[in-house]
């Protein structure tokens, strides 16, 4: 909805979208996607995690970096727990998910 709230009266969680190596100047605790931008202009999140510290654990150190980057990973979508939520960005109803299993396939 228009005023950051989702039609149960929730707050939608909105993120921001970055370039994939871009995670390491996030210094703040929030919520990561390791995402692919697709050709029709949506987004596809390969890997949604919340940290602490974003710019310590989105890196190519991360053990699903090179499973995202080889299913086309071209952006990092961030949401940073902040005091006010976001008006603007891109809200998570908006996102298509291909997200990775603990077994390494494909959800």
């Amino acid at each position: 909805m228009a005023n950051g709230t989702s039609a149960s009266g929730e707050r939608d969680v909105r993120f921001v979208s970055l370039y994939h190596h871009d995670g390491r100047f996030v210094r703040r605790e929030g919520a990561f996607a390791f995402c692919r931008r697709d050709a029709d202009g949506g987004r596809t999140v390969l890997h949604l995690e919340s940290a602490s510290d974003i710019s310590r654990v989105a890196t190519p150190g991360h053990a699903h970096w090179d499973w995202a980057v080889a299913n086309g990973m071209n952006e990092l979508l961030v949401s940073v727990r902040e005091a006010e939520a976001a008006e603007a960005g891109i809200a998570l109803s908006d996102l298509r998910f291909a997200l990775r299993s603990a077994e390494g396939g494909q959800v």
